[in-house]
């Protein structure tokens, strides 16, 4: 059957697998009428798929009489599918486990679990099922990973999982002596698998040290949903089938509530991880000496309070480690009445973290005494270790003392600002007191929410009223609420405006102030205070004086940012001229113009100076600011960035790995930042080849922004679409499909600011990756409408439209428009060409593309000589074995096989399909294509 029949078939079966009744009748009798030759494999895949379903339950229900798990032989050698028998791993409630593996075009090693026979019933076998549906969903990096499922020859159902090598989680820290803090640290990556569990709907119900494998890099693996329970499933429909359906747990870390046989929660895998915190911690349970009997230690788990792991410890230091926090924090997991746990698992992680802080746990009453001892311990070493809003607040009375100091004999009232500032912060920490708090945690927001209701106060300081303005919207900035440090900055200048008379240089110190602030989406504002600023100053003080420098590096990284970069080279060269002549004093300063001119020169492509900056930026900034700085951290994504543009992919994605490793550990959680970053990291693991690690990580990416306090909706919307990416790349199509539909939708929800069309930007961006997605489906047409849909808004800039002509220019070869293919490829390529240069590597992908149709319209000789164009680029410049010359590598394979270069051609398409295969699905049409030049005539 031809390639083309294959396509038709499956999109026919996609399209009527959804219908039913006389929608589904209607459906085949078109299908028949435009496709004679296929309607019979067509309605015997659609029947297949009726009784496919009930099949393993049938087939498992006619043969209990006969057929016992001893029937089935397991042993070493044996074959389940295409899966080999190693040896046994061990046996659970439901099913044996072994190890398994698979040879052929590649190897691997897995753990499959096949049910015993005893538990074959119906109930029985749709919970199996369910863990399959389950294991599917959930790709996270501490849960392993469903690989493949089948039924054996004897219709037992299996499961294939990814292999874990690795201990129980209680004797791997015990085998390396782990100290408590360590045994934490693991225990919270735990939390955080359970925790996405919960947050796609998911219990565990069986968590136990059993379940959670940690390999030798430290990092856990949760196993065996095979008793997990959907929450949106039976549980909240059938409450009466729920309560009366058989127990199937661990009774050692079982909750009450799955004793009783009640409805179970994520509140009952709460109480399971308050065991095995329990257990981490002590190396013991906290009910004392387990009854033999089950009955009895049924009547314990509901009856018997559990001690705390102080209190079951036996070694004086340790007990005084575990006293307090962690026994707060076990017995807030363990309370017998759900409704008195954590409310959710991140609660237990997010106070796990605060005890590791030494900030306040929620799991305990907070006296003032207990407040007091946190903070001295969290600053023994320095006060500047506290949080960046605390320290900048504290910093406010260090800093205005040294400066009032210094003033004295020149400033009038400097003796009396002093004395301001005093009273200010004195009367701002008072907040933290008990008195005035009333036991509730005072956090470094809330001192700057309180400083800057407090501001007011000092109406007759108008100097030293705009300074601590300036510095609590400096902090709100370092915090990451660009939209609070704008409300505070806004407000101030609002009010020096209303006022009478001129304010002077106070107005133009809160314009220059407000055009450091800049709220992704809104850069209106941000614009308006830097050219007034800019103004100002002029006017004042002529055209060289140097507080110019400020507004115009602002102008010119918003206009960067705006992509208007040849408006950015002009304020920041003007900024760089004035930095120079003023002797370049603020190295800070100096460091962030020439990083928005790297920046800026990147774009424009003037690479080599480009990049030169960035590099001798980052060593300074190492060198004076430190690994952790946000500076810093920017500069290694900037440059990984400018070094995909030049396809250096494996150099980028270090870079990447390394600026979100460092934003996760600089950074609060939930950062935009954090996010922004996550995001790049995911895309370039894509461009090297890693394509599973990037769809994950694009998953936890679209978590996060979901997460975020974004109004505008901007990066939730950049994270769909470049998951939407890694996905089509990918090969999982169906999935792509739904996440490019909510990109889209989130488009349409986008605010139309700053002179940017955000819906339309956006929905131009995720058309993009749909023309993608259509041409590698085979759908031309809808591949060509995508195009064009880009093509018509008018705000997309030139270099934008020229990434979405390679999939137009596919679009019309795959339809049989040849002339006009052609002509959209030729110019394509010219374009490219001179953007890029002809021999970069970015070609690889559209003189691919150009090769195929080129062959297509039977001109093999130029076919040939273009597919050994781009696979010759992609062995030069491209990391080894990488996946985009592997599509390179088929279209010469097929241009060599049309010319009769048979050899050549079975070589070439072989190693192409050994980096094709291990990545993309067998279903893949980019796989089916280069294996059908490997099957035998």
């Amino acid at each position: 059957m031809a390639e083309s029949d294959w396509k038709t078939l499956e999109d026919g079966f996609a399209e009527a697998v959804e219908l039913k009744g006389e929608e589904r009748q209607a459906y085949l009798a078109d299908f028949e009428a435009s496709h004679p030759a296929l309607i019979a494999q067509l309605r015997q895949m659609l029947s297949a798929d009726e009784t496919r379903s009930d099949e393993i339950t049938h087939s498992i229900r006619d043969a209990l009489a006969g057929v016992s798990f001893s029937d089935i032989d397991m042993s070493e050698g044996n074959a389940i599918g295409p899966w080999t028998i190693s040896r046994k791993l061990g046996s659970g409630g439901m099913g044996a486990v072994y190890l398994v593996e698979r040879s052929g075009e590649f190897e691997q090693l897995a753990a499959i679990k096949v049910m015993n026979s005893q538990f074959l019933v119906e109930h029985a076998v749709r919970r199996f099922e369910a863990e399959r549906q389950i294991l599917a969903r959930l790709r996270h990096p501490y849960i392993a990973t469903l690989i493949d499922g089948g039924a054996t020859d004897r219709g037992l159902p299996f499961l294939v999982m990814e292999y874990v090598e690795g201990e129980p989680i209680d004797a791997w820290c015990e085998a390396r002596n782990s100290n408590v803090a360590d045994r934490l640290r693991l225990f919270r990556k735990v939390c955080a698998a359970v925790e996405f569990a919960h947050r796609n709907l998911v219990i565990h119900r069986d968590l136990k040290p059993a379940n959670i494998l940690v390999d030798d890099e430290g990092n856990p693996k949760l196993l065996d949903f095979g008793i997990a329970k959907l929450l949106d499933e039976e549980a909240t429909s059938n409450p009466r089938q729920t309560a009366a359906q058989e127990r199937v747990l661990t009774l050692e870390y079982a909750s009450p509530e799955q004793i009783r046989g009640e409805p179970v929660t994520t509140s009952s895998d709460v109480y399971s991880l308050g065991l095995i915190l329990c257990r981490l911690l002590t190396g013991k349970l906290p009910y004392g000496d387990i009854p033999d009997n089950p009955r009895e230690f049924e009547t314990v788990i509901l009856e018997r309070e559990p001690a705390t792991p102080s209190q079951i410890v036996d070694t004086a230091g340790l007990r005084k480690d575990l006293r307090g926090d962690l026994d707060n924090i076990t017995l807030k997991c363990l309370q017998k009445d759900p409704e008195r746990r954590y409310a959710s698992v991140q609660a237990i992680r997010e106070d796990i973290e605060r005890h590791l802080k030494n900030e306040p746990v929620l799991a305990r009453g907070v006296s003032w005494g207990y407040l007091t001892g946190k903070f001295i311990r969290r600053n023994r070493w320095a006060l500047a270790a506290a949080s960046a809003g605390l320290s900048a607040a504290i910093g406010l009375s260090i800093w205005y003392t040294i400066s009032l100091a210094k003033e004295r004999d020149e400033a009038r009232f400097a003796a009396a600002q002093a004395r301001e500032v005093s009273t200010f912060l004195e009367t701002l920490f008072e907040s933290a007191s008990p008195a005035t708090s009333q036991g509730e945690t005072i956090t470094a927001i809330d001192l700057l929410r309180s400083g800057e209701e407090r501001i007011g106060e000092l109406s007759d300081q108008p100097r030293l009223q705009g300074e601590l303005t300036a510095t609590i919207a400096r902090s709100y900035n370092y915090l990451g609420d660009f939209e609070k440090a704008a409300a505070v900055l806004d407000g101030w200048i609002a009010k020096l405006k209303a006022e009478t008379g001129d304010p002077g240089d106070l107005l133009t110190d809160a314009l220059l102030a407000r055009s450091r602030v800049k709220v992704v989406g809104e850069y209106d504002a941000t614009i308006d205070a830097a050219k007034e600023a800019i103004e100002r100053i002029e006017k004042s003080s002529g055209t060289e004086d140097p507080r110019l420098i400020d507004p115009l590096l602002g102008l010119g990284s918003i206009s960067m940012s705006s992509e208007r970069f040849e408006e950015s080279l002009g304020y920041l060269e003007r900024a760089a001229a004035l930095d120079e002549a003023s002797g370049g004093p603020d190295w800070e300063r100096t460091l962030d113009i020439n990083h928005n001119l790297a920046n800026t020169l990147d774009y424009l492509g003037e690479y080599d100076r480009s990049e030169a900056l960035y590099r001798e930026n980052i060593a300074i900034s190492e060198n004076k600011r430190g690994r952790l700085h946000p500076d810093t951290i920017i500069m290694h994504a900037d440059l990984a960035l400018m070094l995909v543009r030049g396809a250096n992919y494996e150099e980028a994605y270090k870079l990447f790995s390394e600026a979100a490793a460092r934003a996760r550990e600089a950074w609060p959680e939930g950062h935009p930042y954090i996010v922004a970053f996550s995001r790049e990291e995911a895309l370039s693991k894509l461009d090297v080849g890693l394509f599973d690690e990037a769809r994950r990580a694009g998953e936890q990416t679209i978590a996060a922004a979901k997460q975020l306090d974004d109004p505008s909706g901007t990066q939730l919307g950049l994270a769909l679409r470049y998951q939407g990416r890694i996905l089509v790349q990918a090969g999982a199509f169906d999935e792509a499909e739904a996440v490019l539909d909510e990109a889209l939708r989130v488009a349409a929800s986008l605010p139309d600011t700053d002179g940017r069309n955000y819906p339309a930007l956006f929905t131009a961006y995720a058309n993009q990756d749909y023309a993608q997605l259509e041409n590698l489906r085979g759908d031309y047409l809808a591949a060509e409408a995508r195009a064009k849909m880009v093509f018509e808004y008018p705000g997309f800039e030139t270099n934008r439209k020229t990434a979405v002509w390679p999939e137009y220019s596919i679009s019309l070869s795959g339809q049989g428009r040849f002339d006009e293919a052609e002509e959209a490829f030729a110019g394509t390529l010219k374009t490219q060409e001179e953007d890029r240069g002809a021999d970069s590597p970015l070609l690889v992908p559209l003189l691919t593309a150009y090769a195929r149709h080129l062959l297509n319209s039977g001109k093999a000789d130029d076919a040939l000589a273009m597919a050994t164009r781009a696979y010759e680029l992609g062995e030069a410049a491209l990391p080894k074995d990488n996946w985009q010359t592997a599509l390179a590598e088929t279209e010469l394979a097929y241009a060599q096989t049309k010319l009769e270069q048979e050899e050549e051609a079975k070589a070439h398409a072989a190693h192409a399909l050994s980096i094709l295969q291990p990545i993309l699905p067998v279903t893949d049409p980019r796989v089916l294509r280069v294996g059908a030049l490997l099957v035998d005539d």
